[in-house]
């Protein structure tokens, strides 16, 4: 698995000679990637070993599925540095994955997709080939800054301006 550059910087800070201490953490995390920053962040703030840490990147790098509570890490390729219509996230809080549908003056709209068939919400089947049994959901949110790991380009724009339009009938 090729780690995002900052974790394999992390990994060799943590097992350099350098001293282990919270002041060297948060320098250390600093350039990470939003979701491992705040995962580290809080094992920082909870005094987290060095050992323990260690264990933890060990984890990252293999890989499958991870522990209990220790983030997928970031690939770090295909991540895009400015987020554009048709970008799905997986939002943190919901655990779902969702759309930027179309950016506004100060926030971006944005719609749910979920995988469940029997969902009521579902507004229709999504027509791309990275979410081919994902549904779009009635579901829409606003979002100042886009937040989650990046996972896939929706490559469907047709599909997203009527969904876009769906949308704004139903809640007009």
């Amino acid at each position: 698995m090729t780690l995002h550059p900052a974790i394999e910087l992390l990994i060799k800070a943590v097992n350099s000679d350098k001293p282990y201490n919270k002041e060297n953490l948060t320098k250390w995390c600093s350039s990470l990637p939003k979701e491992e920053k705040d995962f580290f962040t809080t094992k920082i703030k909870e005094n987290v070993s060095k050992e323990e840490l260690i264990s933890i990147l060990q984890s990252m790098k293999q890989p499958g599925p991870k522990p209990e509570g220790v983030p997928q890490p970031t690939p770090k390729k295909n991540v895009p540095t400015v987020y554009k219509k048709g970008d799905v996230l997986m939002h943190p809080v919901f655990q779902h994955p969702y759309i930027l549908l179309e950016k506004k003056d100060e926030f971006w709209l944005c719609a749910l997709i979920t995988s469940e068939p029997t969902c009521p919400e579902i507004l229709e089947q999504c027509k791309s080939r990275f979410f081919a049994d994902g549904f779009i959901t009635r579901t829409m949110f606003t979002t100042v800054d886009p937040i989650g790991r990046f996972m896939y380009p929706y490559e469907n724009s047709r599909q997203l301006n009527l969904v876009s339009k769906k949308l704004k009938t139903l809640f007009v």
